[in-house]
């Protein structure tokens, strides 16, 4: 057999799986604002089934209790609905764990909740869930009553920032959280505005992630801390974006 036609049937092959992939405006802008140094994107965009696909390394989640195709954040994709109770997709996978260092990192996501009532709940409602341990973990919550929290813990020391809830709405919102251990930096964002000030004397983080509790919409996947609403593009990286790059991020193209 020809070993160089066999070569170029592959590439092109390959290139040919690649143009096929599904993809919108606003995952091509996740995908140039990271780079190289986007570790995961799940769109959250399945039609059915239950796999959470993972476009950046194929680290793909696992769906439970969602309900899939509903209206999205308006890059004309769907997203899917948590109803607060079953919800969850476990997105833990060793893939992630040789490439996350846990303390140059991004995440990024679009949340939307069932409605205002949602806020002034008595429940916690976590959107998402990054975590080895309670000494080394990352989270977005709903905390009862009070607005959003960012909470970031790397080697027992815990770093936060609150949303009030007076700032708080049902509409499509964009949350991110940068970490720089390097630059001893931690800052959360609210539709690509900072929120609160930068929090420094970071921790330093230790260990793998670590099954059942690295969750999109919940806690854990038993689940607990169950989002209401709908969630999309949650994306991670391994370096802190820029202010102008989480604005950029902010916004739908």
């Amino acid at each position: 057999m020809n070993t160089l036609a066999l070569g170029t049937a592959q590439r092109a092959n390959r290139l040919g799986v690649h143009r096929k992939r599904p993809t919108s405006p606003y995952a091509d802008k996740v995908r140039s604002i990271f780079g190289g140094n986007l570790l995961e994107h799940w769109p959250l965009w399945d039609a059915a089934g239950s796999v959470a696909a993972g476009l950046a390394r194929g680290a793909n989640g696992i769906y439970g209790g969602v309900t899939l195709g509903q209206t999205g954040a308006g890059d004309g994709r769907t997203a899917p609905f948590f109803n607060g109770t079953t919800g969850y997709v476990d997105i833990y996978t060793t893939a992630l764990n040789a490439p996350l260092s846990g303390q140059e990192l991004t995440i990024s996501l679009l949340f939307k909740t069932f409605d205002n009532a949602v806020w002034t709940d008595t429940l916690t409602r976590r959107f998402i869930s990054f975590q080895v341990d309670s000494s080394n973990r990352l989270f977005f919550q709903k905390n009862p009553n009070t607005g959003m929290l960012f909470s970031y813990a790397a080697g027992g020391i815990t770093k936060s920032v609150t949303r009030p809830l007076a700032g708080t709405n049902a509409n499509w919102t964009h949350a991110a959280l940068t970490i720089s251990k390097s630059g001893d930096a931690l800052k959360a964002y609210w539709n690509g505005v900072q929120e609160g000030t930068t929090q420094t004397g970071l921790g330093t983080w230790a260990g793998l992630l670590a099954p059942a509790i690295t969750v999109i919409g919940a806690s854990n996947n038993t689940p607990a801390a169950q989002h209401y609403g709908w969630i999309a593009h949650v994306a991670i990286g391994n370096r802190a974006l820029s202010a102008a790059e989480v604005a950029a991020l902010a916004v739908m193209p």
